[in-house]
């Protein structure tokens, strides 16, 4: 269980919207009230050194601590150090581990493969409700979207039980937001704010205005024209609620 975060548009205001996003750490919606103290983790593409739009993005630079974002005396350095590197593209996340997952930097969120960054929120489940094995449900989808695509790794995983698969997945050029949840629909969300500079998206509105809930099984992509693009995936008869 998480909160979830990403922005892609101009530099100038990644700084004020990170900090906003790590204050949910403590205070953002959680199940059981006690925010999301697990780890946190920010992700970030440098402004690439050649200009054209056809330059594929560098690899990202990647910061993860196991622990409080606001008690974390690394997290407000990392801000400032993402903010005076102006990336265009960034992921966040901030973690509550689900029970009998351990708390280290292994099992925090963005996980990193090539140039690419993705997040989750919500537990997989195997038969009888047990935790996804081996290894961590999160990176498990990660590696099936790997393998085949988003959308084929949301299929895959519909003959599962889970509370969510809602995720966040950025190659650097595009950020794809995708909310899907079997309970609890009033924390597992995802919403979006969309102007002529920029998209945020976060689990939860970091400050009023005209934010938009993302519908169950909805699939949103943005790329640096800041036109946001949805996609209703067609899920087959679910498999059980979990209980």
């Amino acid at each position: 269980m998480c909160r979830m975060f990403a922005y892609i548009g101009t530099p100038g205001m990644i700084a004020d919207l990170l900090l906003k996003f790590g204050q949910l750490s403590l205070f953002g919606m959680s199940l059981d009230g006690k925010g999301h103290r697990d780890g946190w983790g920010i992700g970030y593409y440098p402004p690439c050194s050649d200009p054209s739009p056809d330059s594929d993005p560098g690899p990202p630079h990647l910061v993860k601590r196991a622990e409080c974002a606001l008690d974390s005396s690394t997290y407000g350095d990392t801000v400032h150090r993402v903010e005076a590197a102006g990336p265009s593209v960034v992921l966040a996340h901030l973690r509550k581990a689900s029970p009998d997952t351990p708390v280290t930097i292994h099992e925090t969120h963005p996980f990193l493969h090539g140039t690419m960054l993705f997040c989750h929120n919500g537990t997989i489940f195997s038969s009888g409700n047990q935790p996804l094995g081996p290894g961590l449900d999160s990176v498990q989808l990660f590696q099936k979207i790997r393998e085949c695509s988003l959308e084929k790794a949301i299929s895959f995983f519909w003959d599962y039980q889970y509370t969510s698969l809602s995720c966040m997945l950025t190659d650097g050029d595009t950020i794809w937001a995708y909310r899907d949840f079997r309970k609890d629909e009033e924390y597992y969300t995802v919403y979006y704010l969309a102007s002529d500079s920029c998209v945020i998206l976060c689990s939860e509105p970091l400050f009023p205005g005209g934010w938009r809930l993302l519908q169950n099984h909805e699939l949103v992509s943005v790329s640096h024209d800041f036109q946001v693009r949805s996609t209703k995936l067609s899920s087959k008869s679910p498999a059980p609620r979990v209980p």
